[in-house]
């Protein structure tokens, strides 16, 4: 994101506060606070549309799919990727990327989360193989 002029605090308060991470608000609202429906980026529909999970649930924000959790540092603590793009089932397969889906849906294959992905109608199939 920072070659498209996205800076870290544009999302973390510099100097900290009391939110997790330093984050300038919580959840889906630091996300939603650019990606609004007049955004090209935006959504086209609800939250809950756009993930196919229940508004609310952990499946529901934005960095569930967007921002996993990719690397263990000190104890239990770990960092979330920064690329904010969606990681494939196919590139799980192909170079053993975690992939959201079965991140948390562990009992799953990926397999199961390329079935599931091609039958949402809010997903161009050609991104799901990618």
């Amino acid at each position: 994101m920072y070659h498209r002029e996205i800076r870290c605090f544009d999302c973390h308060q510099v100097h900290g506060n009391q939110n997790t991470a330093n984050l300038i608000t919580v959840g889906n609202a630091v996300c939603l606070s650019c990606h609004t429906k007049e955004n090209p980026a935006g959504l086209k529909g609800t939250v809950s549309e756009h993930t196919h999970h229940a508004e609310g649930s952990a499946g529901s924000q934005c960095v569930a799919c967007h921002m996993p959790k990719i690397e263990q540092t000190i104890k239990d603590n770990f960092v979330s990727a920064h690329t904010f793009r969606f990681v494939t089932p196919a590139e799980t397969e192909q170079s053993g990327i975690p992939n959201p889906c079965t991140s948390c849906h562990i009992d799953k294959s990926t397999k199961w989360a390329t079935n599931e992905l091609k039958g949402w109608s809010t997903t161009y199939p050609w991104r799901v193989m990618q």
